[in-house]
């Protein structure tokens, strides 16, 4: 996520709201209320969340929609490019709210539901003098969406085929595959995505203690899913799992499917 650097390139000063396991990954509403001061300006919000996969149901999100609306001038950017890889729940916008609607900055893009991450489409929904301020500065970083991009992202917004579907139903699957294999391993608690591909795993050892633990360890039975059915240490299979949930094509030998 680059927001944080973003914040910093602007000028401000970013605020972390810190989110449990125990609370699914989401924050509170009087979380959000602690942090809100007479300096901010922004709050970024994203659901479906990466890096967590969890879904803030349409309560969850009105409460936090009605914790921005106390703060006057505080406005909220909603992320919501995972709105189609959905796996439990329905997706509810930010901007659905009428008490808030004015105040929300709805950002969104052709990369996750569409597959077209190197295509950098992306668009929003705001109010005309903030679009417009964005206009202006995106045309002296790159002057615009090339002409190519733009009928690609119109075609994968107007089409009529199922290809959204059978993405999402992909990663559900292996989702499913990737949980049930991750619970195996003694030490990782994990929530289970209810949406995007992305799992937010938390370990009794630090990272670096598992990973300098697993060097030193006999092999496991993690094995790659191709003809040579490499042997892997039990840490790389937990890399590799993450690079299935999310999409992302693994360098040969390891092609194909982890299996034990």
């Amino acid at each position: 996520m680059s927001y944080y650097d973003q914040i910093v390139l602007a000028g401000g000063k970013p605020v972390i709201i810190g989110a449990t396991l125990e609370n699914d990954f989401k924050i509170r509403p009087d979380q959000l209320d602690a942090a809100i001061t007479g300096k901010t300006r922004l709050v970024i919000f994203n659901s479906p969340s990466n890096p967590t996969g969890m879904v803030y149901s349409g309560k969850e999100m009105e409460a936090v929609a009605r914790m921005v609306q106390k703060h006057e001038g505080v406005f909220i950017m909603s992320d919501e490019v995972y709105e189609h890889i959905l796996f439990e729940g329905e997706h509810v916008s930010m901007a659905s709210f009428d008490f808030i609607y004015d105040r929300v900055i709805t950002v969104n893009a052709v990369s996750k539901a569409y597959a077209m991450t190197g295509w950098r489409v992306g668009y929003l929904g705001a109010p005309v003098w903030i679009v417009k301020a964005c206009d202006k500065l995106q045309g002296q970083f790159t002057s615009g969406v090339c002409a190519v991009a733009q009928r690609a992202a119109l075609a994968a917004l107007t089409g009529k085929d199922n290809s959204r579907q059978i993405m999402r139903d992909a990663f559900l699957r292996r989702r499913d595959l990737i949980c049930k294999l991750l619970k195996e391993i003694e030490g990782i608690k994990v929530r289970v995505p209810q949406g995007a591909f992305m799992f937010c795993l938390i370990s009794a050892t630090t990272l670096e203690d598992q990973m300098a633990r697993q060097r030193s360890a006999p092999p496991t039975n993690w094995l790659c899913g191709c003809s040579k059915r490499h042997r892997l240490p039990q840490w790389e299979g937990m890399l590799l799992a993450h690079l299935i949930a999310s999409g992302f094509p693994m360098p040969s030998p390891m092609t194909c499917l982890l299996k034990r």
